[in-house]
């Protein structure tokens, strides 16, 4: 079910994934065969082969009255998706970045992925000109170390309220017990 899951978060429908998946597994084969080993519906499987046949992700070939089906080897498929989507984020980056305004505030944001709050975290360490406050724990610590290893080259001591249980000498560090720290239910 992950690689399910994966491969619609790269744009796959999931008739599109369960078909690929069917024909990893077993190929070449007929839609028919396609459709019972899937779980696709007859009636929506050549359509849905179809589509991955446009957008590259098999192949076909017609022997007497049955046209049979093959995937492209995933290598190659992740491959050529992982060089389109760098090729997007290059062109979308400078075209996105002309249209951003950076206009400061005193609002507080809500971030609630973690990847977003760490690359926000990035940011804001990487532009730091004068001070810097943090509050972390054991895991961001680690992940945020060598960022802050780049604030004291620009002599910039960071000030840490540390909740994790390490020790640590990098700036000014207040260490928090981290068991005060936990959410109370």
């Amino acid at each position: 079910m992950e690689n399910l899951t994966k491969l619609q978060q790269i744009g796959f429908t999931e008739y599109e994934a369960k078909t690929y998946l069917a024909l990893l597994k077993e190929h070449p084969a007929t839609g028919y065969q396609i459709s019972k080993i899937s779980g696709v519906p007859r009636s929506m499987v050549y359509e849905v082969l179809g589509r991955l046949y446009a957008k590259g992700a098999v192949l076909e070939t017609i022997e007497g009255r049955a046209t049979y089906y093959r995937p492209l080897p995933p290598k190659l498929l992740l491959d050529q998706y992982q060089n389109d989507i760098q090729g997007l984020i290059s062109k979308l980056r400078p075209e996105l970045n002309g249209l951003y305004e950076n206009n400061q505030d005193n609002r507080v944001w809500t971030i609630l992925d973690r990847n977003a709050i760490f690359a926000y975290c990035k940011q804001m360490l990487q532009a730091a000109e004068t001070e810097v406050y943090l509050v972390t724990n054991d895991h961001s610590f680690g992940f945020l170390k060598n960022f802050l290893d780049e604030i004291l080259k620009k002599n910039i001591t960071p000030n840490i309220l540390y909740t994790g249980s390490q020790t640590i000498s990098l700036g000014n560090v207040v260490y928090h017990p981290p068991l005060e720290s936990e959410s109370r239910d």
